[in-house]
């Protein structure tokens, strides 16, 4: 499933890093909707409560 406000390419494959840089170089639009979207998943699940609530039941699991 694809993930909004990221461009996914194969690991250790720099040809393919580098494709997809000159890519986004030459498409300010779809540099924009990315933009936009990780902007709006970080403020919906990357807020300091969120994540204080994540560690907290990371801890509570390995603590018992």
């Amino acid at each position: 499933q694809p993930i909004e406000g990221v461009v996914v390419v194969p690991n250790l494959d720099p040809g393919a890093m580098a494709d997809a840089i000159e890519a986004l170089a030459s498409d300010p639009v779809r540099r924009a909707a990315l933009s936009d979207a990780a902007r709006s998943t970080i403020a919906a699940g990357w807020t300091w409560d969120v994540q204080a609530a994540r560690l907290e039941g990371l801890y509570r699991q390995i603590l018992g």
